[in-house]
């Protein structure tokens, strides 16, 4: 009896040892367990980038908050994207423009030897922050980064690329960092005033820069506008300054002779009325012609073309009818002239018509206020690739030249 209770009596404290330990596994797994539900929480993203794919990722694919696209080979190797949501409870009180959440963004990759490690990016990777509230002109929506040592004396700096998409309501930027610090914020602009700005302004008008050897020389664009109406020339966009029309262009448009009207939206010499009084927003001629003053012998074309619209004007056109709004009045600074479809002026050149006809398709398909300034042949930076961008809104802004632009009037927004 003394020999088996001896024998038992180890044996217990062996079990009772082994239950202590799944007890406490038990409740070690438990815990863990919470602790990654919690921590899950704040990861919006984590996937498996491959570096040779690339690809884009989002928090939520049909209303993303956050969206990052990282090009095909701009990884040094395969790696784990992890984007969490910081828990910063005081951010929109301490940083009063802040417009999101803020992100932690990190690319690790697994060495054998060294463990997670940040890879090398080679191309930048896109980061989108949905912006909310949107911002309102003249804010404008940026992305900025933190710097610093921990929350209390760190700050936040704009990064440098950055834009506004509307069709999301999201800022984008662009970094090579592997590990990074992101939200959005607004910034309300200003502006300046003085003789610096009214010079700037009819630079910005009137200057070309010597730009007749391209529309002139090689697109023979003055060829086309001695022979174009009014009509096709406003239909294609083309602006006009009711301050510099001539005064019997007026009289007949404010006139009730309508078929004075329609006559002279139809004669290829009131556009070059036009031009010669320097009404048509953009266009600068010249009339060198001893023969003929009206015939425009070389044409420039400056800023204001693209970037600069003016206020409609309803002119009645035939009897009985609505007025119709036409792009004659004031010029209005910063909208971008949505309604330029400058590919389509071109494709009607000379120059086009005759040397390069395969590419009018091309011209045609830019559509209204979008340009290629790569497109054209002669051009040292022709990408040749058919990608035209929509014309930006140009303002007097002069901070945005923290962000690196140096135009003489404006900044690009």
């Amino acid at each position: 009896m003394f020999i088996l209770l001896s024998r038992i009596k180890p044996l217990m404290m062996l079990l009772a040892v082994l239950m202590l330990s799944v007890a406490s596994n038990a409740y070690s797994m438990k815990q863990e367990k919470r602790s990654d539900k919690k921590s899950d929480k704040s990861v919006v993203i984590k996937v498996k980038v491959y570096a040779a794919k690339g690809g884009i990722f989002a928090d939520n694919k049909y209303s993303p908050n956050i969206e990052i696209g990282i090009p095909a080979g701009a990884l040094s190797t395969d790696a784990i994207l992890l984007v969490k949501k910081l828990k910063l409870k005081d951010i929109k009180k301490k940083w009063k423009k802040t417009a999101s959440p803020a992100y932690s963004i990190t690319l690790l990759s697994k060495s054998k030897h060294k463990g997670w490690k940040p890879v090398v990016i080679s191309t930048p990777i896109e980061v989108a922050i949905a912006a909310n509230p949107l911002p309102v002109h003249p804010e404008i929506g940026e992305i900025a980064r933190f710097t610093g040592k921990g929350w209390k004396k760190g700050k936040w700096q704009r990064m440098m690329a950055n834009y506004y998409r509307p069709s999301k309501g999201m800022v984008v930027t662009l970094t090579r960092e592997p590990s990074i610090k992101l939200k959005v914020q607004h910034r309300t602009l200003k502006t300046v005033s003085g003789p610096e700005v009214a010079r700037g302004e009819h630079l910005y008008f009137n200057e070309t820069w010597g730009a007749e050897v391209m529309w002139t020389d090689r697109f023979r664009l003055n060829e086309l506008l001695n022979v174009v109406p009014p009509a096709d020339a406003v239909a294609l966009g083309v602006q006009v300054d009711i301050r510099k029309v001539p005064q019997f262009i007026v009289d007949v448009l404010l006139s009730d002779d309508f078929a004075a009207k329609q006559a002279a939206l139809q004669n290829p010499a009131i556009t070059q009325a036009l031009i010669k009084a320097d009404a048509v927003v953009g266009v600068r001629g010249q009339f060198n012609d001893p023969n003929d003053p009206n015939l425009i012998t070389r044409v420039g074309l400056t800023c204001a073309l693209c970037h600069v619209a003016v206020t409609k004007t309803p002119i009645q056109l035939a009897a009985g009818a609505d007025p119709v709004l036409l792009p004659i009045g004031v010029p209005v600074l910063g909208p971008p002239n949505v309604d330029m479809n400058g590919g389509m002026i071109l494709s009607f050149t000379p120059y086009v018509q005759e040397v390069t006809p395969e590419l009018i398709p091309q011209y045609q398909g830019w559509g209204p206020g979008r340009f290629d300034p790569r497109f054209f042949a002669g051009n040292p930076v022709n990408d040749d690739v058919f990608n035209p961008s929509s014309i930006p809104p140009h303002w007097n802004f002069t901070d945005l030249g923290d962000q690196g632009y140096s135009v003489p009037w404006i900044g690009v927004l």
